[in-house]
């Protein structure tokens, strides 16, 4: 009963989470996709929408082609900015549970 008892005081914590996560997607979800775009009787909806200023002439693209290993690694120090202070502490209820 005792073993029990503290895998299910381990187990509690990330189920809350991982159903706090489902939740929270399925929301979004639901909210994103609610709504339907508003459908015009006529099919004239886009002529009441009038370009007022004029479209800048198109120019050569000078963008570079270049390397992204600089927005990998920006990536890599925000997750790990991320998950160190989660798993110090995770480290912490464990080591409180035990004692």
């Amino acid at each position: 009963m005792i073993y029990y008892s503290r895998l299910m005081n381990r187990l509690i914590r990330p189920a809350i989470v991982v159903a706090l996560t489902i939740f929270l997607a399925l929301s979004c979800t639901v909210i994103a996709f609610s709504t339907t775009p508003p459908a015009f009787k006529n099919g004239s909806g886009g002529a009441f929408f009038a370009q007022v200023t004029p479209t800048p002439p198109v120019e050569e693209d000078r963008s570079e082609v270049g390397s992204t290993d600089g927005i990998v690694v920006m990536g890599g120090v925000i997750v790990t900015i991320v998950l160190i202070p989660i798993l110090l502490q995770r480290k912490a209820w464990m080591q409180k549970d035990h004692a």
